[in-house]
């Protein structure tokens, strides 16, 4: 099981995979790098972790194409640097299938291999460029033996237009991926920061909120960093809010905290919507991460339904946010009662007998 080290959603959405895997008895080894690997290591101490090549993704700017378009050529080397590392982990840990989640380079022809995405097309600000990254989108896709998508493939789907407009054949819709569920638990937080994703935006995002918080007056609000490795230090509060911090949480901590909590505060990554309606009755304040553009359209996609409150990070007012969510329906509980990826999972199974 390889996971993108690009925040930490899409190792969070290994999990429930992993999980399947192990409760029938399929030994899984994880890969990955940073903080990503940190975390499934921290949820499978008893699994193998290796380390992969880093793509070190950063976003410096707001414009997407500025923060990629410099970074595509140390991409490319990083999808070769796991062709060849891919090939030495096959052969160490007798693979017999690989399940990679956004890594392009992690694919072997003579074994089955399964790519996890649901950002089959990936929105830009120009038509013509958007369909140039589609096309190198699917020709690395094609790679793979199959594509899973963690979505429906009828409407009412979660992602829209990135997990469905596509020529690609070989794709099994597995529905939304997500390690949270419903629970039975009261209210008690006024708000719940969620902070992850590529730096050095995180850090930015961090310190305008940390200093908005200091202007207002708020009962008990928890913050929790997305940073498993490094400890970036705080800058020094004056505030008269209760301000609870964890650099990170388990994913039974972090689905108690949300549930616990009135209003959510994050990144509007997929990975975490698809949490928010697994545990339902979560009311959200949506900040894409500048640069972003699938989290940008989908921020817009769920506020248009009233289910979260979408603002840009360069205009946060978080006083503001806070009002506007009050009158919002939140995120109800979306998921379907047939488990697609149960299916998916025992297809992959026979066909390795």
């Amino acid at each position: 099981m390889a996971a993108l080290n690009w925040g930490l959603g899409h190792a969070s959405r290994c999990i429930p995979i992993i999980r399947r895997l192990l409760a029938r008895d399929i030994e899984v080894v994880m890969a990955s790098d940073g903080e990503a690997l940190q975390l499934l290591r921290a949820e499978f101490p008893d699994c193998s972790a290796l380390t992969l090549p880093s793509y070190n993704i950063s976003y410096k700017t707001q414009n997407m194409v500025r923060n990629i378009a410099p970074q595509v050529p140390h991409l490319l080397r990083t999808i070769n640097l796991e062709r060849k590392s891919i090939r030495n982990i096959i052969k160490k840990y007798q693979i017999d299938a690989i399940i990679s989640d956004n890594r392009y380079g992690v694919y072997l022809a003579d074994i089955h291999c399964v790519f996890l995405t649901h950002q089959l097309r990936i929105p830009m600000p120009y038509t013509w460029l958007e369909w140039l990254f589609a096309q190198l989108n699917d020709r690395y896709i094609k790679k793979f033996g199959i594509c899973w998508v963690p979505d429906f493939q009828q409407e009412p789907s979660l992602a829209g237009r990135l997990s469905h407009k596509t020529k690609l054949s070989k794709l099994k819709y597995i529905g939304p991926l997500s390690r949270m569920k419903p629970l039975d638990m009261p209210k008690k937080y006024d708000l719940l920061i969620i902070l992850s994703g590529p730096e050095p935006q995180r850090s930015f995002f961090e310190q305008i909120i940390l200093k908005q918080l200091q202007e207002l007056d708020l009962r008990n609000v928890i913050l929790v960093r997305g940073k498993t490795l490094d400890n970036v230090p705080l800058p020094s509060l004056t505030s008269k809010t209760t301000l609870e911090i964890h650099d990170y949480l388990t994913s039974h901590l972090l689905n108690e905290k949300i549930t616990e909590s009135h209003i959510i505060l994050s990144r509007s990554g997929y990975s975490s919507l698809m949490d928010y309606i697994s545990i339902g009755n979560v009311k959200s304040i949506l900040v894409p991460t500048p640069g972003q553009t699938e989290q940008v359209y989908l921020a817009q996609r769920f506020e248009a339904q009233e289910y979260c409150v979408y603002q840009e990070q360069k205009d946060f007012d978080l006083e503001l946010a806070l009002a506007k969510v009050q009158k919002i329906s939140g995120f109800p509980n979306l998921l379907f009662k047939e488990d697609l990826l149960d299916t998916a999972i025992e297809d992959l199974l026979s066909e390795l007998v």
